[in-house]
């Protein structure tokens, strides 16, 4: 347990294999993280920043759960986390450009902020999207399979599908940019909105 931030500069750090909890921000100044399969439990009830130090793919996560009354802002255009990424209370502001998410993305309780960037799905197992709140883009590059929880989903940007199977919702999947397949989708018959301005 981290009682507040959470800082490197330089070396490398591995992380537990289990439970890490932090109670204030992540910052990697210049150093290396492995993740080790472990899970960040972010808790804190302020307002918080997660800087990776990455590219996409490298200063990954592995799991992430928000489960703090707080809010936590990516400061990087691009992050990753290889397996969940949970929402359980509070506000998380997303990247401005790419979230990787290697599993499931969950958010039950609190919210987040879509901050015009993309969420990218890239697994090849059985994976569940729960939303409760607004995407931009959505891009499914995963050989397996996803569908969403909720009846009803909005994304505000685009729609690309290039790998998998992607079941849609069952209500409405509202869409304000392009919707791009090269995969397959499975309609689960509801109804695709267009709503480009």
């Amino acid at each position: 347990t981290v009682g507040n931030d959470f800082t490197m500069s330089a070396g490398t750090v591995t992380l537990p294999t289990a439970t890490t909890t932090i109670a204030g921000s992540f910052t990697n100044a210049g150093g290396v993280f492995a993740h080790n399969n472990g899970q960040l439990y972010f808790t804190s009830a302020s307002a918080e920043t997660l800087t990776l130090g990455g590219t996409a793919f490298t200063n990954a996560f592995y799991n992430a759960r928000f489960t703090g009354a707080g809010s936590w802002a990516f400061t990087e255009a691009n992050a990753t986390t290889s397996n969940l990424f949970r929402i359980t209370q509070g506000n998380v502001t997303l990247p401005s450009n790419t979230l990787t998410v290697g599993n499931t993305f969950t958010n039950s309780g609190g919210t987040f902020a879509h901050n015009s960037g993309t969420v990218k799905f890239i697994s090849s197992g059985i994976r569940s999207i729960d939303t409760n709140a607004s995407f931009n883009s959505l891009r499914f590059t995963g050989t397996g399979s996803f569908s969403f929880v909720d009846s009803s989903v909005t994304a505000l940007g685009s729609v690309t599908i290039t790998a998998g199977t992607t079941t849609l919702p069952s209500g409405t999947f509202s869409i304000g940019g392009s919707l791009t397949n090269s995969a397959r989708i499975a309609h689960n018959n509801g109804t695709v909105l267009f709503n480009s301005t």
